[in-house]
């Protein structure tokens, strides 16, 4: 937290950080429904999702966030799936870190925890 806080003390310039993840995978064709919505993805498109951190990446985003919205127990208590809150969260994590290290391994990797 620090680094990030850091950043913000020290430095006049805008952090930019990546956009809407869901969004983009609907403005990519892929439909979304509640109570997933992008957490689907993760499940069914993790090269998509890949795709849309590794674009914002190179827009210039200097932090992206892991597909984790919906990933949380509260949410996955509403469906049957075969996986449980945590192995979806770091499937979304993985996929956002193996983005960012294929474009720069020094920006910034954020993780909604909702």
């Amino acid at each position: 937290m620090n680094k990030i806080k850091d950043f913000f003390l020290n430095n006049s310039s805008v952090f930019i950080i990546d956009g809407g993840n869901g969004s983009e995978l609907v403005n990519r064709g892929i439909k979304l429904e509640m109570p997933l919505w992008s957490c689907s993805a993760v499940i069914n498109y993790p090269r998509l999702v890949e795709k849309v951190h590794i674009d914002y990446l190179n827009a210039g985003s200097c932090g992206i966030v892991a597909n984790t919205f919906r990933t949380n127990p509260r949410t996955l208590d509403k469906v049957s799936l075969n996986f449980s809150s945590r192995e979806l969260t770091n499937k979304a994590v993985n996929i956002a870190l193996e983005a960012r290290d294929k474009i720069n391994k020094g920006v910034y990797f954020l993780c909604d925890l909702n």
